[in-house]
């Protein structure tokens, strides 16, 4: 059976995470370790044994790759829902899916450059994987090998103040878009070590000149 993960479960049917019915239960799903997820992995739903006595396994997973989006559904059984019920719950199981993969791109739009800071919302001691990506054919012609990006985390002394550090993020491979479009793609790593709300903005005069959009993350304590 699937169940949402923490947070999300307001918008989950409770049917469908009751053991005790049958057409709700999925006959299989294939059994992922945590471990063995990337860092930047998110668990959008986990596969709960309907018999109990099992450890829930992630079930549905997403992570950024590239300049898109990539969705992982680790069962083909979801058609068992349609049982007396048609189309209904199957459409609303995979239209969101569809939408959080289209997302991207669709943001994109107009765009020369975008930042990245994934996941959004972390534990203390977990990586971030700071991205930046330039879609302006201008700006890919002239990519340098590296970008720097400004971290500032709030709350980050006993009077509330400020800190602010720069991160370096190096190239990575060009990806081919839409069209025969390229792209240039920058990343690293940043371990948030306290708590608090942070913002990734353009510390990169090749950025900043491009219009670069602020993005904002949370680190749990």
């Amino acid at each position: 059976m699937l169940e949402m993960g923490e947070g999300a479960a307001a918008g989950w049917l409770s049917s469908l995470s009751d053991a005790g019915l049958n057409w709700p239960v999925l006959r299989w799903s294939l059994a992922v370790e945590p471990s063995a997820l990337k860092a930047t992995a998110e668990v959008l739903a986990s596969a709960v044994p309907a018999e109990g006595g099992g450890e829930p396994s992630p079930g549905v997973m997403t992570m950024r790759y590239g300049a898109g989006r990539v969705v992982f559904v680790g069962t083909d059984e979801i058609w068992r829902w349609r049982y007396a019920r048609g189309e209904a719950l199957p459409e609303r199981f995979y239209l969101p899916l569809v939408r959080l993969a289209g997302r991207g791109s669709v943001a994109r739009s107009g765009r020369s450059v975008v930042l990245e800071a994934l996941p959004g919302v972390v534990a203390v001691g977990t990586p971030v994987r700071l991205g930046a990506v330039l879609l302006d054919q201008s700006l890919v012609d002239a990519a340098p090998p590296a970008v720097r990006v400004r971290v500032t985390r709030s709350g980050g002394g006993a009077d509330g103040s400020r800190e602010a550090a720069e991160i370096s993020l190096g190239a990575e491979t060009d990806g081919g878009g839409r069209g025969g479009a390229r792209t240039a793609s920058y990343a690293a790593s940043w371990v948030a070590g306290e708590p608090g709300e942070y913002l990734v903005e353009a510390a990169d005069p090749l950025l900043a000149a491009a219009g670069a959009r602020a993005v904002q993350g949370g680190v749990a304590g």
